[in-house]
């Protein structure tokens, strides 16, 4: 059928659910760009939210438990979430982030599948990306961090989602000395994933720049970003230099840490061997 139809159907029908919402998700495909704009609307994102929910606790019953139903749900979150920036703020305010991430969380294979939809926030919110994660962090959030930071595949997309919104609101949940913010970035910094362990003192890096340490405190996590920082081979890959400077305001981080003298020497290392695009820099 014609997912513009269906979306009445998705609506309107509650029975024809399990059968309508995997066709719904097609709405996505470009020939359907003038018709997207109705993933946005109250009643689809309410039932999104619905469905993201059941799946989370593990019912089978409900219409989002189809067998394959995961795919078209994060296909049609996505969607949503590109609508409007209303329609975005709606699906934020009722938990979009911990409910995907906690997809991942019931099966590690989730991430391909979830990925897209919060690329959708990070790319679309810029400098507000960085209040909804620190407000994703204080309703649960820190400890689903804990959890899939546990998980090789999903540490490299934690460090990046942290790095893109690393500002005074997101870092202050990781400053608590032996809380469970440190023991993420902790986790992070042993990554066997050399590119990951890098961003992870990078993070801990700003947070020395920004005074987010005292005394003792200061030096132990500066000890931490000097021990792995004093070998930046993996930022040859141009896709850490793509991470690096990524955000709306990743160059303001790196400069803060240019203008302390612990960490200077380590991040013209690291800027040194990434060779981050000129234009990047004249930033």
């Amino acid at each position: 059928g014609n997912p513009t139809v269906i979306a009445g159907r998705f609506v309107m029908a509650p029975r024809a659910r399990p059968s309508v919402f995997k066709t719904l998700a097609k709405l996505n495909d470009e020939k359907y760009r003038d018709d997207v704009y109705r993933l946005g609307h109250v009643a689809v994102t309410d039932l999104l939210i619905e469905g993201l929910r059941e799946m989370r606790k593990g019912g089978e019953s409900h219409w989002s438990c189809a067998v394959g139903g995961r795919l078209p749900l994060c296909q049609l979150v996505a969607g949503a979430l590109g609508t409007t920036q209303a329609a975005r703020e709606r699906l934020i305010d009722a938990g979009v982030i911990n409910l995907l991430l906690g997809l991942v969380q019931n099966e590690e294979a989730a991430l391909d599948d979830v990925r897209p939809a919060l690329n959708v926030i990070v790319a679309r919110e810029g400098e507000r990306l960085a209040s909804f994660i620190a407000r994703f962090l204080t309703t649960g959030g820190l400890l689903q961090l804990l959890d899939l930071v546990q998980r090789q595949r999903c540490q490299e997309f934690v460090a990046k989602l942290l790095w893109y919104s690393w500002d005074a609101g997101t870092r202050s949940a990781f400053a608590q000395p032996g809380g469970v913010g440190l023991k993420v970035l902790q986790t992070l910094l042993r990554s066997t994933s050399t590119s990951c362990s890098l961003l992870a003192a990078v993070l801990l890096g700003a947070m020395v720049a920004a005074g987010d340490f005292q005394d003792s405190h200061r030096q132990e996590a500066l000890k931490l970003v000097q021990g792995t920082l004093d070998r930046p081979e993996a930022a040859k890959d141009p896709q850490f230099a793509k991470v690096l400077m990524g955000g709306s305001s990743s160059l303001v981080r790196l400069a803060a840490m240019l203008e302390d003298v612990d960490l200077a020497p380590l991040v013209l290392g690291l800027l040194c061997t990434c060779k981050p695009p000129a234009n990047n820099l004249e930033q």
